[in-house]
Formats: structure tokens, sequence, C-alpha cells
């Protein structure tokens, strides 16, 4: 569906109870840094 796209950006909304399934997506260290943190974007390359 992305194939030959330009701009391949992603908005996704999350809370803490949802660390072990952003944990599946990004890994266990970012995960709980995302739950944990006053940031509210994060961007991944």
């Amino acid at each position: 569906m992305l194939d030959g796209s330009h701009s391949m950006n992603c908005t996704v909304l999350f809370s803490r109870s949802d660390r072990l399934r952003l944990e599946r997506i990004v890994g266990t260290g970012p995960a709980k840094r995302m739950v944990t943190s006053d940031k509210r974007i994060f961007t991944f390359c």
C-alpha cells in the first residue's frame, strides 16, 4: 500500500496501559521511555 510513497508517516495514540503492545512494535526500552516520558511526540527512523 505504501510502495512508491514519498511521505510515510503514521500517527499512533497510546496510553500507559498500552506498554506491552508498544513493546512488540518498538522494543522494551523504547516502550518504557515512551510511557514514562513527559514528551508528547516520538520519531522512529
